[in-house]
């Protein structure tokens, strides 16, 4: 098999596939995720993951199918979170994943970011694992959550 592409969303059918892929990562978790007000982020993510702002990385096969998303949300001047890190079940790895983590760690230190945050809920064990093996260390919550047992981790940028 061929390594997946990566690509910015940048078109309405991007943020369409976006859109499908945040669904399957609600619907992986079996959790509702309406305390995070999921669908309205669903129904605004042309405007809440552009840049400057936020940015959202979808990763396709060598069939070009969609198997794969990550995204950033600028949290203030010099901070971003991590966002809906999600690869399809069929396709997921810690090399595909580390493959979509890397493109974003990219990303973010390019536009001069301090940190990374980032919120799992006790289940995402191989997101969580990635990570960590990154750098990415334990920090206090930066948000609210009611899911008992949720990680809160942050990566310094320099």
């Amino acid at each position: 098999m061929d390594d997946p592409s990566i690509r910015v969303a940048s078109t309405t059918q991007d943020f369409d596939a976006a859109r499908v892929l945040f669904l399957d990562y609600a619907d992986s978790y079996g959790l509702d995720f309406g305390y995070l007000d999921f669908e309205f982020e669903l129904s605004t993510l042309e405007q809440l993951y552009q840049s400057p702002n936020g940015l959202i990385y979808l990763m396709s096969n060598e069939d070009e199918k969609d198997m794969g998303v990550a995204a950033v949300k600028q949290i203030d001047e010099q901070n971003i979170e991590l966002k809906r890190l999600y690869i399809a079940s069929k396709y997921r790895s810690s090399e595909s994943t580390m493959m979509l983590m890397d493109k974003i760690l990219e990303a973010v230190a390019q536009k001069g970011f301090r940190s990374i945050n980032a919120h799992f809920i006790p289940e995402m064990h191989e997101a969580v694992a990635v990570c960590r093996s990154l750098g990415f260390t334990d920090c206090p919550p930066f948000k609210y959550d009611h899911v008992h047992g949720s990680i809160f981790l942050k990566l310094d940028l320099g």
